[in-house]
């Protein structure tokens, strides 16, 4: 049986939102950006944290996709979201 991975979307100002995990499951204090060809990642340390220090390393939380290039490399991603109106969507992942 194939399973079909879905992730959430939303349609920001400025970017199209790729949520990639759960915010709920990493440290609140750890998230940082960083911004790797024009897309902005958000990084967090996992709740599994010991002593304050993030012992397995940061994930990557969500993506942030700079519209433009989103609307050109998947436009069914984009026309749902148009659709959607600011809600989240689940659809497949762009990776």
């Amino acid at each position: 049986m194939v399973h079909k991975i879905k992730r959430l979307f939303t349609l920001k100002r400025r970017y199209v939102s790729e949520r990639l995990e759960d915010p709920e499951k990493f440290d609140p204090e750890s998230f940082r950006t960083i911004i790797v060809d024009g897309h902005r990642i958000t990084i967090g340390c996992p709740i599994e944290t010991v002593d304050s220090r993030c012992p397995i390393g940061t994930r990557a939380q969500r993506i942030l996709h700079p519209i433009k290039e989103f609307k050109e490399k998947y436009p069914r991603h984009y026309e749902a979201l148009i659709r959607a109106k600011g809600r989240e969507i689940w659809l497949p992942p762009t990776r």
